[in-house]
This record gives C-alpha cells, structure tokens and sequence, in this order.
C-alpha cells in the first residue's frame, strides 16, 4: 500500500509552483549589490523574518559556488514565458478559467 498525499492545494498553486522553477534566474542583476575581489554582496528576503530584505555577503567562490548549482545540465532548455505558464496568462485568465472549472465541476 502506497501513501500519497494530494501535493497542491489548486490549479493556482500548481502553476506558481512551475513558475518558480522553470522561468526565473537565480538572481537578478538588481539583487547584487556589489561585487570586488574579496566578495558579492546581495540582497535577499528573509522569510524567517516577517519577509524583511537583508544583504549577504559571500566569498567569490562561494558565490560562483552556489549560483553554479542553478546551471542546467547539457541539452537542457529553460522554458520561457510560454502559454498558460505566463504570468500575463495567468493574470488575465486564470480566474476565469477557474470559475469555468468550478462551473462545470457543479453541473
């Protein structure tokens, strides 16, 4: 007997989930803040902390270290801003496609 667990909430969650992870940088140049011999400098948000931006500092190779991780492998392609995984698709149609769903779900 396998235990599974519904993993999203709603169609909404599922495509905010994707849109995390298959279309944003790891960091975007208005993030970094400075960058010189000893270190980079960024800002992030602190969730932890009510959301609260802070900055980090880190060594070059730390850095270079930890921005390598979010390469993708060979013959890999990022997807785009592409379809229903768009954000001005979702903006503008996602409500409505919800309400669609749901109105269909009750007939």
């Amino acid at each position: 007997m396998v235990y599974a667990k519904r993993p999203f909430g709603n169609p909404s969650s599922v495509i905010e989930y994707l849109g995390r992870y298959t279309h944003k940088v790891a960091i975007s140049n208005q993030r970094i803040k400075a960058v010189n011999k000893d270190g980079v400098t960024f800002q992030y948000k602190d969730y932890k902390g009510q959301g609260i931006q802070k900055e980090m500092r880190l060594s070059v190779q730390e850095f270079v270290r930890r921005f390598s991780m979010h390469i993708l492998p060979h013959r890999f392609v990022r997807i785009r801003h592409y379809g229903f995984l768009s954000s001005t698709w979702k903006r503008k149609k996602i409500k409505r496609l919800t309400t669609k769903i749901s109105c269909a779900n009750t007939h």
